[in-house]
């Protein structure tokens, strides 16, 4: 074989080295590119499925991602193709492989070109003996063993990891999959918080009598349900001085019939209660727990009925031969012979639906109302 072919030998199997080393180092930028992404993808699926994330979160996040992958594709697939080793570099890294090379590969690529300009007076001869010597020296080696494809061994694994991890989420939760894809794909649009669960207000908006207690009952009802709740409430004519205290939490929610049947008690509830002692103003009040709020409630205070006339008519008894009289003013007090009927005429302040009279020894009889 003449000099000519040996030196080709040479560097055709080195120039193969080379491609060899350019595939792996662009698979392995690829692979670590698609793994940072998946990565990315997967942690987003979680974030979104735990928290709310805004805007400048979700913008923040899409940007360290994007620059991550960016930054991965550059430098492990870009760079490498656009800087690829030289020959003599190659050879080197075969040398290193190969102690018993003994700098022989290096130097036939470097003395070759001495064999058309022969400046340094180099012996020829030596040059064509060295690279024929080097050329059956390499001739038997494997020159793809000088480069190790480890990392991009170890990097599969986790490729592999990622891949099916992401088609699991993909596979059995596929709506949070492509809410996730959404959201972190349109960063800047606002998006509405998923409610996990409701709020339940017992009595909402109601009249109650002055000086009255007042009790506020709530069941929170859903998935991810808040430990506390805050009752927040506001008298003041202008609005807008909200006050605010907890709630009690109850193990069982004390409420209305008709509130209990509709919503029972689960095991994805909770219920609190709040009580005012006297209640002496209207007043607004709503419910917050955790991240949402029940709608804004009313209270009206009226004043109790007050009498503001009595009139007795009393009915004697046959054997008395006395009529029926009529008292209109009188303290309520009644005084008459045994037997004698009495007539009650109530007047009130305002329109009642039911009154009764308690008598001292705890008995009632209900009064008709006009």
């Amino acid at each position: 074989m003449s000099t000519h072919d040996d030196i080709v030998s040479l560097t055709d199997r080195l120039k193969g080295l080379r491609r060899y080393m350019l595939s792996c180092r662009s698979a392995y930028g690829l692979m670590l590119a698609v793994t940072v992404f998946l990565a990315m993808l997967v942690s987003a699926n979680l974030l979104h499925a735990v928290f709310y994330l805004p805007v400048w979160l979700r913008v923040l996040y899409t940007s360290i991602s994007a620059a991550a992958i960016l930054t991965a594709i550059y430098l492990y697939l870009l760079k490498p193709l656009i800087h690829s080793p030289s020959l003599e570099t190659i050879s080197l890294q075969v040398e290193k492989k190969y102690p018993q090379l003994e700098n022989r590969l290096i130097a036939s690529l470097q003395l070759e070109r001495n064999l058309s300009e022969n400046r340094e007076n180099y012996s020829t001869a030596m040059i064509r003996a060295l690279i024929s010597q080097t050329s059956g020296m390499v001739e038997g080696l494997d020159l793809k063993a000088s480069f190790s494809n480890n990392p991009l061994k170890r990097l599969a694994k986790y490729f592999g990891s990622s891949v099916a991890v992401a088609l699991v989420l993909a596979i059995l939760a596929p709506g949070l999959f492509q809410s996730s894809l959404r959201v972190f794909s349109h960063p800047l649009q606002e998006i509405e918080i998923a409610k996990t669960y409701e709020i339940f207000v017992d009595p909402g908006t109601t009249e109650i009598l002055k000086y009255d207690p007042f009790e506020v009952r709530v069941v929170v009802k859903g998935e991810k349900l808040p430990k506390s709740a805050e009752l927040f409430w506001d008298n003041s004519e202008e609005g807008g001085n909200w006050r605010s205290d907890d709630l009690e939490r109850v193990f069982r929610p004390a409420m209305s019939t008709n509130f209990g049947n509709v919503l029972g008690v689960f095991t994805d509830s909770i219920a609190f209660t709040y009580k005012f002692k006297e209640v002496k103003h209207d007043f607004r009040y709503f419910v917050r727990a955790g991240r949402e709020e029940s709608a804004e409630y009313d209270v009206t205070v009226v004043n109790k009925p007050r009498i503001t006339g009595l009139k007795l008519t009393y009915f004697y008894p046959k054997y008395t031969r006395l009529g029926s009289v009529v008292v209109d003013e009188n303290d309520g007090n009644i005084q008459a012979l045994k037997g004698t009927g009495v007539e009650l005429q109530l007047t009130a302040n305002k329109p009642i639906s039911k009154g009764s009279l308690v008598f001292s020894d705890g008995s009632v009889a209900e009064l008709k109302c006009d």
